[in-house]
């Protein structure tokens, strides 16, 4: 039995799809390590009271881009369920953790067949919130395990923190997050929020000025993507572009921006020449570049990334993260 050597052509092949899956590997090891350091130092928890409804619709929008292909959404989102003891940021960071899990429940390719869902009610001195999911489930000894850290039943990417950090959000504000789930019969996780209660908050009669919002401009191929960082974005003026072009033709104009979010993977210009041509052209406004990648990068944009003291953040980004990124750069002087 005889056997053939590769030809050029098959080991330019074979070494690309090597590199293709060390860069992947590379990519979820890093968002890993950005989960791990959440989980490791959670911050504080904030006061602060939020409007379910308008945490729910943000976070719908956030995600309904990833929700579509697999499933209809159904939202019965009552109008008369009462404010709630947790920060406006930290209630959207659980909601869409929670919508893209449900999400990840599902195959896609057959949505019509497939729904999930986010209900609410008032139950006594609690809001309870349910997502509801049409997927594959969970077995008993992985539904004891749902909000251990590293635990996931998702394919692809996800770090098995998520949950995890939601758990612990919604506990340092009294509240309960849970689970019940059967295996190809789908999940529901409930969540009970504490309700605000005494008397309406009394606006003081001096309040300290609130800081203006920055002004941003994010730069992605993917219409959707940049509709949920106007959501996520929301007190701030954001201004989004398809193309890296258009961002450098607005700069060239002389419009200024307190930060930059920039894709790194885009036709025609992708984020590294962006850089670059802004360096050169507007070397003030290039430190403010953050970056934003799924991690499936080349060996040179690796090396770029690494080489630049610019932030680079991980899609999917938590919200709280990229808010928090925002003023650290938009204090930059």
């Amino acid at each position: 039995m005889c056997s053939r050597s590769l030809g050029s052509s098959e080991r330019l092949a074979a070494a690309i799809t090597a590199q293709s899956q060390l860069e992947a590997a590379a990519g979820r090891l890093a968002r890993t390590i950005a989960d791990l350091q959440t989980f490791a130092r959670p911050a504080p928890p904030l006061p602060g009271e939020a409007d379910i409804g308008a945490a729910i619709g943000r976070a719908i929008r956030a995600t309904a881009h990833v929700i579509e292909p697999r499933a209809r959404l159904i939202a019965d989102v009552t109008s008369l369920v009462p404010r709630v003891k947790i920060d406006e940021s930290r209630l959207d960071e659980v909601l869409v953790n929670l919508l893209v899990n449900a999400a990840d429940a599902i195959a896609p390719g057959n949505a019509e067949a497939s729904s999930v869902s986010i209900t609410t009610r008032h139950d006594g001195e609690h809001v309870v919130i349910e997502v509801r999911d049409t997927g594959r489930g969970m077995s008993p000894e992985n539904v004891k395990r749902a909000f251990e850290p590293f635990s996931t039943t998702a394919e692809g990417a996800r770090s098995g923190l998520g949950l995890a950090i939601c758990h612990g959000i919604v506990g340092s504000v009294g509240g309960s997050l849970d689970v019940e789930s059967q295996p190809d019969r789908g999940s529901i996780f409930r969540m009970r929020l504490p309700v605000v209660t005494g008397p309406a908050r009394v606006v003081a009669a001096a309040p300290s000025p609130r800081k203006p919002g920055a002004r941003i401009l994010t730069i992605d191929d993917e219409a959707r993507i940049l509709e949920s960082m106007k959501v996520t974005l929301r007190g701030h003026d954001v201004i989004t572009t398809l193309d890296a072009r258009d961002a450098v033709a607005m700069l060239d104009r002389g419009e200024r921006f307190d930060v930059i979010v920039c894709d790194m993977m885009m036709p025609h210009m992708n984020g590294m020449a962006f850089y670059e041509h802004v360096l050169v052209s507007h070397p003030e406004s290039a430190r403010r570049i953050v970056f934003l990648t799924g991690g499936a990068l080349s060996p040179r944009q690796t090396a770029f990334l690494s080489a630049i003291q610019n932030v680079v953040l991980y899609k999917p980004c938590p919200l709280a993260t990229m808010r928090a990124t925002i003023e650290q750069v938009r204090a930059i002087k």
